[in-house]
């Protein structure tokens, strides 16, 4: 019996890509790939203790798929985590440096989300990095 005869296929995606943004760039085998990295997927990780996460991810990302994001998700509302998933139509993995930067007001609504997000969660302080 295999890895993927045992697990969903969600489960198998999800241990090709952990760890690894092009498994076919990697040295050796996919079974290879689900052994060695299996143990840093995210996914896997996650446990009622998680910390309230955001996630953001461009859905035109080529280096990680946005599937990954979906899977982190739904494995920490699972678990009972609070979670927000943020998709972003048409932007790649490095969607803040892509036009104008944080200038460019989609991105910067992002970062307002992101700001808003964590001030609900640590509350606000006088202090400023």
């Amino acid at each position: 019996m295999t890895l993927a005869t045992r697990q969903p296929a969600a489960a198998v995606e999800c241990r090709v890509f952990c760890g690894v943004s092009k498994p076919r760039a990697c040295t050796g085998s996919v079974l290879f790939v689900l052994i060695v990295f299996d143990q840093w997927c995210p996914v896997r990780m996650v446990t009622a203790h998680y910390p309230p996460t955001m996630l953001i991810h461009g859905e035109k990302d080529t280096d990680v798929p946005v599937a990954q994001s979906r899977m982190m998700a739904q494995a920490l509302r699972a678990q009972g985590v609070e979670c927000r998933l943020l998709t972003l139509p048409g932007r790649d993995h490095v969607f803040d440096l892509e036009s104008s930067g944080v200038r460019d007001p989609e991105t910067a609504a992002v970062f307002r989300q992101v700001i808003e997000f964590l001030h609900a969660r640590l509350g606000k302080s006088g202090a400023r990095p």
